[in-house]
C-alpha cells in the first residue's frame, strides 16, 4: 500500500504550495520549511496541488497583466494628448518625438499583449514541470544506493536552478 503525501497532511501546505506558485525553487522551500526535496518533488509530480490555490494564482497572475496593460494605456494616451498639444503649438520637433514615443509604446503595447496572454497559458518552468520533477525523483530514489553520485547530481540540480531564478 502506498504511503500518504506527508506535504498533503502537513500544516504547511498551503505555504509550501503558495511558495511554489510564486516561483520559489524546491531547495529554497526546502530549507523555508524543512522538508526534504525529494519530498516536494513527489508532492508536486503527484499533482496533489489545491485547485483553489492554483485557480486563486492564475486570477492574481490574470489581474497583474491587466494592470500593467492598464498603465501601458494610459502612457499611450498621454502621448497622444501631448502630441496633440505640440501639434498646436507648431512645435514640430517635439511632435516628432511624440510620434516616435507612441511608436515605442504601440511596439510595447502589442508585445506586451501577446506575452502576456501567451505568458498566462505557459507559466510553468521546465524546473517545475510535473514530468520533469516525476524524472528527478526516480533518478534521486535510484541513486540512493550510491549516496556520492546522488549528492554530486543534486548539486547539479542545485546550480541549474539558481540559473533559472
Amino acid at each position: 500500500m502506498a504511503s500518504k503525501c506527508s506535504i498533503c497532511s502537513s500544516k504547511n501546505r498551503q505555504k509550501i504550495e503558495q511558495l511554489y506558485l510564486s516561483g520559489t525553487s524546491l531547495r529554497k522551500i526546502a530549507e523555508q520549511t524543512g522538508t526534504k526535496v525529494t519530498t516536494l518533488h513527489r508532492h508536486f509530480s503527484g499533482n496533489h496541488m489545491d485547485e483553489k490555490l492554483i485557480k486563486a494564482q492564475e486570477k492574481k497572475e490574470s489581474l497583474q497583466a491587466d494592470e500593467i496593460l492598464t498603465e501601458v494605456e494610459k502612457l499611450k494616451n498621454r502621448a497622444y494628448t501631448l502630441l496633440k498639444q505640440s501639434e498646436k503649438e507648431k512645435s514640430f520637433f517635439a511632435s516628432a518625438a511624440f510620434i516616435r514615443e507612441i511608436r515605442q509604446i504601440l511596439e510595447l503595447f502589442a508585445r506586451l499583449a501577446g506575452r502576456l496572454k501567451e505568458q498566462q497559458q505557459m507559466n510553468i518552468t521546465i524546473m517545475n514541470h510535473p514530468q520533469f520533477i516525476a524524472i528527478q525523483t526516480k533518478i534521486l530514489t535510484f541513486l540512493d544506493k550510491y549516496p556520492e553520485v546522488k549528492q554530486a547530481f543534486i548539486q547539479e540540480l542545485e546550480a541549474e536552478e539558481a540559473t533559472v531564478e
